[in-house]
């Protein structure tokens, strides 16, 4: 598969300029937030500043929404132009597959909340559909304006990995020409107050992120690819082992077992790692591969940016709450 576009939605702010920026830049100080509006007690984390959620124009149609869908619709809509017109992709010839490991979490706990304050009858049915999984994958079918096949897949640790896998069956099987493909996560009290209570944050230095990546994915050549995506495995038995020129791992402490990173044998390559840009998030493989990609095409080693190579091959890596190992393969 082919990344021609991408698009993405951090605290680093919007597009993919911005965080090449953040690339460049390397880590900031995270903001302070109380994770309770009963408690006093604040946390570090990477925040989406709420002003760029405010783009009226490809808003128009989700102005109801709530954070997640807005977050999420504003990745794809600028993962789409970055790949060219709009006009150019056939209502029936974009699928759309939503990968979230918590999804609207935050909407699901205020929908419980009201159930609890008002009664049944009493809640807000535009808040009941916020809670729905394919809330925000249908908000990005109306901003785009576009009725091919839309899918949100929930998976706590490997949900993108499945996502890329599922858009390469569609692709193969001709139903789509194109597939937008993302992820999106986002803080909440709920997340706050349970990361506090079951990761190991001061030991590890986790700091909690949020955001959306969302990439165009094609098996069309075309002059504006970042690079090949050519394996995606969440399982071991099928890995072929190959030393690339760069791993990117993703020990970003949102597991608290991380042995398996540390015994991990890199041979001669490089190491590279978002998690001080982002933030910890459990869909964070989706900012390892849009760093990736972008250190592909523009041919730059961020991690030594002054050592230049050439960089043909990156491995993603990541490992999950059993030490399984998935890895997203990208090439040249």
């Amino acid at each position: 598969m082919n990344i021609i576009g991408i698009g993405q939605v951090s605290s680093r702010g919007r597009g993919v300029e911005s965080f090449k920026d953040a690339l460049e830049e390397g880590a900031v100080a995270p903001s302070l937030e109380k994770f309770s509006k009963f408690s006093e007690k604040s946390i570090p984390v990477y925040s989406i500043d709420d002003t760029l959620l405010k783009d009226k124009h490809v808003l128009s149609k989700a102005r109801r929404a709530d954070r997640f869908s807005k977050i999420a619709t504003l990745a794809a809509w600028d993962a789409v132009h970055d790949g060219g017109s709009l006009e150019s992709i056939k209502d029936e010839s974009l699928g759309i597959i939503v990968a979230t490991a918590f999804g609207p979490h935050k909407a699901t706990f205020n929908f419980l909340d009201n159930i609890l304050d008002y009664g049944e009858s009493g809640v807000s049915p535009t808040i009941f559909s916020h809670s729905v999984h394919n809330a925000a994958a249908s908000y990005i079918a109306a901003a785009l304006d576009k009725k091919g096949p839309i899918l949100t897949i929930t998976d706590f640790c490997f949900s993108f990995h499945q996502a890329l896998i599922l858009a390469d069956s569609w692709l193969d099987q001709g139903r789509c020409k194109n597939v937008l493909v993302g992820t999106v996560d986002e803080l909440s009290s709920a997340m706050k107050y349970i990361c506090t209570r079951k990761l190991n944050m001061d030991d590890s230095q986790t700091v909690l992120g949020e955001g959306s990546v969302f990439f165009l994915l094609t098996k069309d050549d075309s002059k504006k690819r970042y690079c090949e995506i050519n394996q995606v495995d969440v399982s071991e038995k099928n890995i072929v082992e190959s030393t690339p020129d760069f791993y990117i791992f993703e020990n970003d402490g949102m597991i608290n077992n991380q042995t398996a990173y540390k015994s991990f044998d890199i041979g001669r390559a490089f190491v590279f790692n978002c998690v001080p840009i982002v933030g910890g998030l459990m869909t964070a493989s989706s900012f390892h591969c849009m760093a990736g990609a972008i250190m592909l095409k523009n041919q730059k080693n961020y991690s030594h940016p002054v050592n230049p190579i050439n960089i043909e091959k990156i491995q993603c890596v990541k490992f999950g709450c059993k030490l399984e190992k998935a890895i997203i393969n990208l090439i040249k």
